[in-house]
């Protein structure tokens, strides 16, 4: 498949987009300010024949579902591996489920469902053999293939100035551990959790990620 075709209406905001009412946007203006890979996540996550709501949800909701697969991604980059062989099955299953629901009238809201129960597979199952870590990732990147949602390339400047941030939040809360102020430790991780973002303390630092 090379073309998907939305053919129910798009809403704006729960209205029908409308030149005379002047709430129309055009597919040019969302790429231009939420770029492609989010407006394809936001519009696979509802089915084909089914009204989109257009909304600020849709596109919080699009970036949240891109930055957990990317965050996934890098923990399977990122893990030395371990013995286990569990996450075996859990690709099988992936694929065979990935499978039902686009034949079953290309149900891509439950095509996704069934990569993001893959993701927290995955998530708790690092401790498995590197060379299988290494399928779950490929398989993960085949999957989201087919919706034409490539997340193989380079981080944006967005994403590397996030990385900064949370290096530096990282090294505020360190510095407050080491003075013993507990209290603003404990608040900085209320905060990042408050928006969406875990602090998990391991053995070579702390590291993040989003919920």
């Amino acid at each position: 498949v090379r073309n998907w075709m939305h053919a129910e209406f798009i809403t704006l905001n729960g209205k029908k987009m409308s030149k005379s009412l002047g709430n129309y946007v055009t597919a040019r203006e969302l790429i231009d300010k939420h770029g492609g890979l989010v407006v394809r996540m936001g519009l696979v996550s509802g089915h084909y024949r089914s009204s989109v709501d257009w909304n600020p949800d849709v596109i919080d909701n699009a970036k949240k579902n891109i930055a957990r697969i990317q965050n996934c991604l890098s923990l399977i980059k990122d893990s030395p591996g371990g013995t286990n062989n569990n996450l075996d099955q859990s690709i099988d299953d992936v694929k065979n489920s990935f499978e039902e629901a686009m034949d079953d009238d290309f149900n891509s809201p439950k095509a996704l469902a069934a990569i993001h129960e893959f993701i927290t597979s995955i998530n708790s199952s690092l401790d498995n053999k590197k060379d299988i870590l290494d399928e779950a990732g490929n398989t993960l990147l085949e999957l989201l293939g087919v919706f034409g949602l490539d997340l193989t390339k380079k981080k944006s400047v967005d994403d590397a100035k996030i990385n900064e941030l949370m290096a530096l939040i990282f090294t505020i809360r360190e510095n407050a551990r080491k003075e013993k102020n507990y209290e603003l430790s404990d608040q900085i991780r209320e905060k990042l959790r408050a928006v969406g973002i875990q602090i998990e303390d391991t053995e070579i630092g702390p590291r993040w990620k989003l919920t």
